[in-house]
């Protein structure tokens, strides 16, 4: 069931009151979210169920000092991130994201061709964080520019440049990826040919 903008705004007022009712009501709306967006960024998830626990909890306990026109969803996708920084930064994870990673089993791209789907995840995952978080907000979470250009607490115009520079490398990299393929069936092309 989708909720209204209006029914979500009133029922996050109600959980800044005190109602527990409420509160639960508001993580069940964004616990999914919350938890797709950890285990994008952190590519585990175990990690990401973590996650998504201590960001309710500073959601609760933080909920009675955020701004009255705040959205729920900018609040706890901030903090969410907010937590895979730290938890990648402090594990010394920010070069290991740089290099190869394993493709995420669960990405959802809208594309038909799992070959191709495999090396776009597999290429996200190996992406600048920032540029990552970018372009995961927005292809997998569906969020518009403003909404991320809120969450990162960045203007529109450098969501955007990260957004382009993102697309620029995957770009790069699947095509980089589809040259090595190539090259590959050929050599086995001509493996197969000399037996």
């Amino acid at each position: 069931m989708m909720l209204t903008q209006k029914m979500e705004s009133y029922i996050f007022k109600l959980a800044k009151k005190g109602n527990r009712k409420a509160f639960g009501d508001l993580i069940d709306m964004y616990k999914d979210s919350a938890f797709t967006l950890a285990h994008q960024l952190m590519n585990d998830p175990i990690e990401a169920e973590k996650i998504v626990i201590h960001t309710f909890l500073l959601l609760h306990s933080q909920i009675d000092k955020l701004p009255v026109g705040a959205k729920p969803s900018t609040v706890i996708y901030q903090f969410c991130i907010k937590f895979c920084m730290e938890k990648i930064k402090s594990e010394g994870k920010l070069e290991k994201e740089l290099e190869n990673q394993l493709p995420l089993r669960e990405i959802t791209l809208n594309i038909d061709m799992p070959d191709i789907k495999s090396k776009l995840a597999h290429s996200i995952h190996g992406m600048p964080i920032i540029h990552k978080t970018v372009v995961i907000l927005k292809y997998v979470m569906n969020l518009s520019l403003a909404e991320i250009s809120d969450i990162l607490q960045m203007n529109t115009q450098n969501a955007k440049t990260y957004l382009r520079d993102g697309r620029e490398y995957l770009s790069l990299q699947l095509s980089y990826q589809l040259i090595q393929n190539e090259r590959i069936n050929k050599f086995d092309e001509r493996l197969q040919l000399s037996f």
